[in-house]
């Protein structure tokens, strides 16, 4: 039988890692560090759209990681678990490219972020006030776990109707944000 990976391998490999892309920017930064770029277009991304971007950006390395640990346990290596680990990777990728052109100010993205919001949060609240309706949404959890996606989806489409975020999309106040 096959044993699980130590965690102290993870823990090793995870450092590994993180060393080496630390030195990879180390040396990017000492090859540029006394040039001057020339800068097309001053831009200025209000803050929420920074957070913003990079949650979303953050949650797609979730859902390739989350592809990943699927791909490497032998008990998910079925057509289920192999369609789960696809579809993963695509959210993965869908999500990676959505907040990229969100954070550059495609007006497309967010419609996009403030439609996902809504329906996020309109499936929390019928999940909480319908409880047998949760599970047919597939909504799993303790009803704490409902108000947490209910106030998370809140504040997110909170954020995507500030009058700052708003603007950052609009084609004529891009990069001119007060």
């Amino acid at each position: 039988t096959e044993s699980p990976i130590p965690a102290g391998y993870l823990g090793t490999a995870t450092l590994y890692a993180a060393g080496y892309v630390a030195a990879i920017l180390a040396v990017g930064i000492a090859a540029f560090q006394r040039r001057e770029l020339y800068e097309q277009q001053t831009t200025y991304l209000p803050g929420v759209v920074s957070l913003l971007t990079w949650a979303g950006r953050l949650a797609a390395l979730g859902c390739l990681l989350a592809a990943a640990v699927l791909l490497s346990l032998p008990e998910f290596h079925d057509a289920a678990g192999l369609g789960l680990a696809g579809g993963l990777l695509a959210a993965a990728v869908a999500g990676w490219l959505l907040w990229g052109a969100f954070g550059r100010g495609a007006r497309w993205s967010w419609w996009t972020a403030a439609v996902l919001a809504a329906a996020f949060l309109a499936r929390a609240v019928v999940g909480t006030l319908f409880p047998s309706a949760a599970e047919a949404l597939l909504l799993r959890g303790s009803t704490g776990m409902l108000y947490v996606r209910i106030a998370g989806s809140a504040v997110v489409l909170a954020l995507l109707l500030l009058p700052k975020t708003r603007r950052h999309f609009r084609p004529e106040g891009r990069g001119r944000v007060a």
